[in-house]
C-alpha cells in the first residue's frame, strides 16, 4: 500500500531501519486492532497518546511507526533497532500521508456533509450504489481529520465509488477534509443549529459546510443540491455542474410525500413532470424521505436501475440510534438517540406527532449538546415545540433539559424532569403498556440507549 518512495514524496523528518523494498500493507493509528504489516501512527488525542502503545504496536508486527520528533528526542535509545518515521506532527503527517494516497484512484469519491442525516443518507446511497457498484463507505464515524484519512486507506484496486461522510465541528475542518479527500462529487443533507459552541450561528454552520461547494466548483466537482434548504440553494448557484433535488417543482427531480395512519411513507420521486420512481421508504419521517430522496436522485445520476433503487431503499437498515424502529410486545419504540440538535429534535418532533399507532405517545428526552451558550434557550424552544404539537407523557433527562421542564410548567399535561436516568426508565416502564408509542432522543454523551436497553431487557447497560 505505501512504499519507500511514498515516504519520501510526502516528506518527514527522520527514518530509521526502513528500506528501499520494504514495503507498508495498511494503516492503523488503534495499536487494538493494527495487524501485522501495518503501519502505527502514534496519534496524540483527547483521552490517549499513541505514543504510549508504540511497544505493543511493534509486538503485533507493526511495519513501521510514525511518531512525533519530540517524543522520539527523548525515546529514540529505546527502538533504536526498530523501523521508524519521524514527523513533527503525526495527525498532520496522517493527512499528507492520505492525500497522496487518494492521488493513485480515479475514481468517483463521493462527499457526504451537513448538519442533520449524512450518516443515515451516506448509508442509503451506499446501498444504491452497492447494487451496480464495488463501493467503499465510511465506517462508523471516521468523518474527522483523523478517520477521513484512515477511511481513504481503505479504497483498493478494485474499489469503483468512494462515499466518504464528511464531519465538521471547527472552522476551517472542511477545507482541510477536502483537501486530503479531493471529491469530485458532493451533497450537503441541510444547514442546521450544530455545533453552535462554535459556529455560532446558521451563518457560521453555512460558511463551514458549503466549503464542500466551493471545493467543487474551483476543482470542476459535481454537486447535488437541496434546493428545499435556502442557505444551500442560495451557495450553489455559481456551481457549473450540478443536480437539484427537493419537494418544489423548481428542483432536477421533486419529491411528493404521504403517510399512513401507521407512520409508513410514501415518496414519489418526478423529473420534467413525469414520475420517476415510487418508493415505500423504510423510515418514517419527512425528513428521512429528504434523505431518500437524495440518495435516489444520487443513483439515478450513476444509472443504478430504478427498480434496485426502490429495493434499496425499502429494505433500507439504519445505523444504530438513527430512528431506528423496535416493536417490543406491541409497543413502538423510536430509538434516535446517536445524537440531538435543535433541528433533529424539531424533525423527529413533529415525525412523531404524525405518526398514528396507538393510542398513547411519550417523549424521552436528553440534553443537547454541543450548542454552546444558546443551550438554555434552544432546550426552551424544545418545549414550545412540544407544546404546537400537542404531544403528551414527557421525561426529560439532564441538566439542560430543565429548561424544557419549565417552559412546560404550565402545560396541562404529564411532564416530568429526572436528575437520575434509571429511576426515568423504571418509572416509564411501570406505565407503558400494547399501543404505545415511545420516542427516544439525546446528545450522544447522554447515552439515551440505555433507557431503550431496559425497556426491552430490564437492564441497564451503560
Amino acid at each position: 500500500m505505501i512504499t519507500f518512495d511514498d515516504i519520501f514524496k510526502t516528506g518527514f523528518e527522520y527514518l530509521q531501519n526502513f528500506y528501499a523494498n520494504d514495503k507498508v500493507s495498511g494503516i492503523s493509528a488503534d495499536s487494538r486492532t493494527l495487524k501485522k504489516g501495518e503501519a502505527f501512527f502514534a496519534i496524540i488525542g483527547e483521552k490517549f497518546d499513541g505514543h504510549k502503545f508504540i511497544k505493543e504496536a511493534f509486538d503485533k508486527g507493526a511495519s513501521l511507526s510514525v511518531v512525533n520528533y519530540s517524543w522520539y528526542i527523548k525515546n529514540r535509545d529505546y527502538f533504536k533497532d526498530q523501523p521508524i518515521l519521524v514527523v513533527q506532527d503525526t495527525v498532520k503527517a496522517l493527512g499528507d500521508f492520505a492525500r497522496n494516497y487518494r492521488q493513485k484512484f480515479n475514481i468517483p469519491t463521493i462527499a457526504i456533509a451537513g448538519s442533520n442525516g449524512k450518516t443515515t443518507t451516506k448509508d442509503i446511497i451506499a446501498d444504491i450504489l452497492s447494487k451496480k457498484y464495488n463501493v467503499l463507505k465510511t465506517e462508523g464515524n471516521l468523518n474527522n481529520h483523523i478517520g477521513v484519512p484512515l477511511m481513504i486507506f481503505k479504497i483498493r484496486k478494485n474499489t469503483e465509488i468512494a462515499i466518504i461522510e464528511l464531519g465538521t465541528n471547527h472552522p476551517g475542518e472542511m477545507e482541510y477534509l477536502c483537501n486530503i479527500l479531493n471529491p469530485n462529487f458532493g451533497l450537503i443533507t441541510n444547514i442546521g443549529k450544530e455545533h453552535l459552541e462554535f459556529f455560532k450561528d446558521l451563518e457560521g454552520v453555512m460558511q463551514e459546510e458549503t466549503t464542500l461547494f466551493r471545493y467543487l466548483k474551483d476543482n470542476n466537482g459535481f454537486a447535488f443540491v437541496n434546493y428545499d434548504d435556502p442557505w444551500l440553494k442560495n451557495a450553489s448557484k455559481n456551481l457549473r455542474n450540478k443536480l437539484t433535488y427537493g419537494f418544489n417543482k423548481k428542483s432536477d427531480y421533486y419529491g411528493s410525500t404521504s403517510i399512513s395512519k401507521s407512520g409508513n411513507n410514501t415518496l414519489s420521486i418526478y423529473s420534467g413532470g413525469k414520475k420517476v420512481l415510487s418508493v415505500n421508504p423504510s423510515l418514517p419521517g419527512r425528513h428521512n424521505c429528504a434523505n431518500f430522496l437524495a440518495s435516489a436522485v444520487v443513483g439515478l445520476k450513476f444509472s443504478v436501475k430504478r427498480n434496485d433503487i426502490k429495493k434499496a431503499i425499502e429494505e433500507f437498515k439504519p445505523a444504530f440510534g438513527r430512528m431506528e424502529i423496535i416493536n417490543n410486545k406491541g409497543i413502538m419504540i423510536i430509538k434516535d438517540c446517536y445524537n440531538s440538535n435543535p433541528d433533529s429534535l424539531r424533525l423527529g418532533l413533529e415525525t412523531l406527532a404524525k405518526i398514528k399507532y396507538g393510542s398513547r405517545k411519550f417523549v424521552v428526552l436528553g440534553d443537547m449538546l454541543e450548542i454552546g451558550e444558546r443551550a438554555p434557550e434552544e432546550h426552551r424552544l424544545a418545549g414550545e415545540i412540544i407544546k404546537r404539537l400537542g404531544l403528551d407523557n414527557i421525561f426529560l433527562y439532564g441538566d439542560y433539559s430543565k429548561y424544557i421542564y419549565k417552559e412546560l410548567q404550565n402545560y396541562p399535561k404529564l411532564c416530568k424532569h429526572y436528575d437520575d436516568k434509571m429511576i426515568l426508565a423504571k418509572d416509564l416502564k411501570s406505565i407503558i403498556k400494547e399501543g404505545d408509542t415511545i420516542y427516544i432522543k439525546g446528545s450522544r454523551g447522554m447515552k439515551m440507549e440505555t433507557i431503550v436497553d431496559f425497556l426491552i431487557n430490564g437492564e441497564n447497560k451503560s
